[in-house]
């Protein structure tokens, strides 16, 4: 498992009433529209804003890598308060924001 970078956040909130996804990809705010079928997930059409940021090295790079994972999104799971978005062999890991 591969965690953020120290001094980074990443972060999805999936409004159900609107079928929006929405959130913070570690330098830049995105949202975009997502569909549910049976666990099967897919998210469509993200936008987000265009800011750069240098530090931590490396951010600018997790945050490509994580968009692409959101729209290649194929399944999802909630589990002992953990949502997991599963695309390809890979698998998004998300936590409350207690934790």
């Amino acid at each position: 498992m591969q965690s953020v970078l120290q001094g980074t956040e990443i972060t999805a909130v999936f409004d159900g009433t609107e079928g929006q996804v929405h959130g913070y990809a570690g330098c830049n705010n995105y949202f975009g529209s997502y569909h549910i079928i049976n666990n099967k997930l897919s998210i469509q059409e993200i936008a987000y804003t265009e800011m750069y940021r240098l530090d931590p090295e490396g951010v600018m790079e997790q945050e490509e890598q994580y968009l692409k994972a959101l729209q290649a999104a194929e399944s999802y799971e909630i589990e002992g308060g953990r949502l997991r978005i599963t695309y390809g062999a890979e698998v998004l890991v998300f936590g409350t924001g207690d934790e």
